[in-house]
């Protein structure tokens, strides 16, 4: 009997689950990767007070290109995540030159953070498969990259979808995580590099 009513719970548990992802245009996580150049402390030294840059590759809309860019940014800066820095794709001079974020819409299952802080992204391979647009994300130091995460999400097809603001909140949850992922058990200063 006991047995019975805990598995019960379970399958109740599971479908609110399933029900909960519906609404948030069906958001998986399926890589991060953290070099250990990332402390948590290492975004507001990049952010504090300036403009952060932010290279946007493939367009899954027919909205023009600025006003893709546009939404991208305006979700990412609307995420309660992150507590400072403007997400912007024309950063007015602030921004720590040595240092942007990727995001590559549409990506093949080959693009890796490293395509998304190069640029060196081939467009024409971008695209939604199986009603699905995943993408690449990566928080760069030039060519560097200090962490990476792949979320995929429903195929986003206009600059409002309501699937993009919880795709850039949980692409910034994983990019930017609070507790050092390399050494979870400690917090230090981050060791810069230009």
């Amino acid at each position: 009997m006991i047995a019975r009513g805990v598995i019960g719970m379970c399958v109740t548990v599971a479908l609110a689950a399933c029900s909960a992802g519906a609404g948030t245009g069906g958001i998986v996580t399926t890589y991060t990767d953290y070099d250990t150049l990332y402390k948590p402390s290492l975004y507001y030294y990049v952010a504090d007070g300036r403009d952060v840059a932010v290279n946007v590759f493939g367009n899954p809309t027919p909205a023009p290109s600025e006003a893709w860019n546009l939404a991208v940014t305006d979700a990412m800066n609307r995420s309660s995540w992150v507590s400072t820095g403007q997400f912007t794709t024309t950063p007015d001079g602030s921004e720590r030159g040595n240092f942007h974020f990727g995001l590559v819409f549409g990506a093949t299952s080959t693009m890796s953070g490293k395509t998304a802080c190069t640029g060196d992204v081939d467009l024409g391979a971008l695209g939604p498969v199986d009603g699905h647009t995943a993408i690449v994300g990566a928080f760069c130091n030039n060519t560097r990259v200090v962490t990476t995460a792949r979320v995929t999400v429903n195929a986003i097809g206009s600059p409002d979808a309501p699937q993009l603001q919880p795709a850039m909140d949980q692409m910034l949850v994983k990019l930017l995580p609070r507790q050092d992922p390399n050494r979870p058990d400690r917090f230090s200063t981050p060791f810069f590099l230009n």
